[in-house]
């Protein structure tokens, strides 16, 4: 309170402050290229599907759920403020165009006056960027499945392949994301060609089945399922690879403490275990 000529003048004064609202993070583009590490040992299938040992007529569709086509990834800031990741250019184009790329380069004939089709479907296509104290971490997942159709339209294979990839950049890096997209890509194209472990190929008799094959060492094996855990195949796949196999000789006691001690799961070793030994059904 103030007197001012006699005059009781009562100043309140009031200070409103409110803490300033935190700018939502802008979203980030990605102009997408195919720059797969060559760190990652990530190399081509190990079989070629026999059904895809043919010129085939390529169809390639992205099916993913998403309203944003170029919606490709999100991420968080320094304020741990999420933000988006989006493509300048079609995601579908440029998948498409990484597959025949590496089709080409695996003994895959696509031609499009061949009578029967592969046709691709894109379901996943997606990386994680997460802040770090220091620089960021990069997830990439890709996913993808095939049917392989005649000239009438009628489904004679089926495949898929799936795909993860991991390193650690810099902040905000799109060269970051098209390397671990590009290495997610690579293996899970890889994993769709790859015969006979491809998990999602029918077994039935009305279809392409696998061929039958020599029994095969354990030491052998072994050295097969650590190129592709190096790979980066999940154990999923490594068992599947395991289910088109026969061994030669059963697992022995350091059998199994070497596989465990170079790293294969116990799920792995569990499911050599359980393929039969000199062949099995079918085999010479």
């Amino acid at each position: 309170m103030m007197r001012l000529g006699g005059a009781s003048i009562v100043l309140t004064m009031c200070v409103l402050w409110r803490a300033p609202l935190a700018a939502a993070a802008t979203d980030a583009t990605i102009e997408l290229r195919f720059i797969p590490q060559e760190s990652t040992g990530i190399s081509s299938p190990s079989a070629v599907a026999e059904s895809l040992q043919q010129p085939l007529r390529l169809v390639f569709e992205d099916v993913r759920a998403l309203k944003d086509p170029l919606l490709v990834g999100d991420a968080t800031d320094d304020d741990d403020e999420p933000f988006a990741w989006r493509a300048t250019t079609s995601v579908d184009d440029f998948a498409r165009g990484v597959f025949s790329q590496l089709a080409a380069g695996w003994g895959i004939q696509l031609s499009a006056d061949s009578s029967t089709m592969l046709r691709v479907k894109l379901a996943r296509f997606w990386v994680a960027e997460r802040n770090q104290a220091v620089g960021s971490t990069y997830a990439a997942e890709v996913r993808v499945t095939a049917t392989l159709e005649d000239a009438a339209g009628r489904q004679i294979g089926r495949f898929s392949g799936s795909g993860e990839a991991h390193r650690y950049g810099k902040k905000r890096s799109a060269a970051n994301c098209s390397e671990v997209l590009s290495d997610a890509m690579k293996a899970a194209y890889a994993g769709l060609l790859t015969w006979p472990q491809n998990p999602a190929h029918p077994a039935s008799t009305d279809g392409p089945t696998a061929p039958p094959g020599q029994p095969i060492e354990p030491a052998i094996l072994k050295e097969e399922l650590l190129k592709l855990k190096a790979g980066g195949f999940t154990d999923e796949v490594l068992i599947q690879h395991i289910n088109g196999k026969s061994l030669t000789d059963p697992l022995t006691a350091d059998d199994l403490l070497a596989w465990k001690k170079e790293g294969l799961s116990e799920d792995v070793i569990r499911a050599a275990m359980g393929r039969p030994v000199g062949g099995g059904p079918g085999a010479p």
